[in-house]
């Protein structure tokens, strides 16, 4: 028998500093292997999410464009469409996820949340609504938040749903 290895690359560019976080790369590094376990039936073999940090500008451009909402978004996901198998790097190319750092700090300090936990939180929302997951009805939205909980709880994250906070914006 055949063992197929499920692992998911998370590929970060944070090329901006981010205040309240020392390196956005390491901090999001262990997200992959996180989801992995929980999701494998749900990879196709080795596969690649790549989380970029925006400037306000931009992520208003982008929900601007893709969701004819004129505002700053937390977080934005991008699922690739086709095929997505990239032969050089022997994977599958998932999609993208848009994060605005000025939003982060903004929601983490209203919502009495480290920057460095709501990151990972928005970086993970994104990475599950890549996957498939989403919460457009409340039966969904009990899935994907118990497994959000779930993820953050293996990563040393309280639920960050417990206070209240609202969801973080959808999936285009």
């Amino acid at each position: 028998m055949t063992r197929v290895e499920h692992r998911l690359n998370i590929l970060v560019d944070a090329a901006e500093p981010m205040p309240g976080v020392d390196d956005a790369v390491a901090l999001l590094r262990p997200l992959g292997g996180l989801v992995a376990v929980e999701v494998r039936d749900d990879l196709e073999g080795p596969s690649a999410i790549g989380v970029r940090l925006v400037a306000a500008d931009e992520m208003q451009r982008l929900n601007q464009t893709f969701r004819k909402k004129d505002y700053v978004a937390n977080v934005l996901s991008f699922p690739a469409e086709g095929d997505t198998w990239d032969e050089d790097d022997k994977m599958h190319y998932l999609g993208d996820v848009a994060i605005c750092p000025d939003k982060v700090v903004e929601e983490a300090e209203n919502q009495g949340k480290t920057v460095a936990d709501h990151l990972r939180h928005l970086a993970l929302h994104g990475v599950l609504h890549i996957l498939g997951y989403d919460h457009e009805n409340a039966e969904d939205a009990a899935v994907m938040e118990a497994l959000e909980i779930r993820i953050l709880a293996d990563w040393g994250i309280e639920d960050p749903y417990a206070d209240g906070s609202p969801v973080p914006d959808e999936e285009l």
